[in-house]
């Protein structure tokens, strides 16, 4: 996972900030540009999600912000890692 993350900012964010974040909001009516953000926003919360739920099984989150839904959590991740690789 942590390649792939990696790969996505060095990848994603610079290609996002070069040619779709410049014309945000005016560009935001055309397709590619509004599937883009769609994408970009997926994608982070995806590995923000990627993130909590490898630290919370390693034990490294203090317990007060530990969930106890987090296989749920791990079901969703998958759903959305899919759903922004599709």
């Amino acid at each position: 996972m942590l390649i792939n993350i990696v790969l996505t900012i060095f990848i994603m964010v610079i290609s996002f900030s070069e040619n779709i974040l410049p014309g945000i909001p005016a560009n935001l009516r055309q397709a590619h540009a509004a599937i883009s953000t769609v994408h970009a926003r997926l994608g982070l919360v995806t590995i923000l999600c990627v993130v909590y739920l490898l630290l919370r099984m390693n034990k490294l989150i203090p317990k007060k912000y530990r969930i106890r839904w987090w296989q749920n959590l791990m079901r969703v991740t998958l759903g959305l890692y899919w759903l922004v690789g599709l």
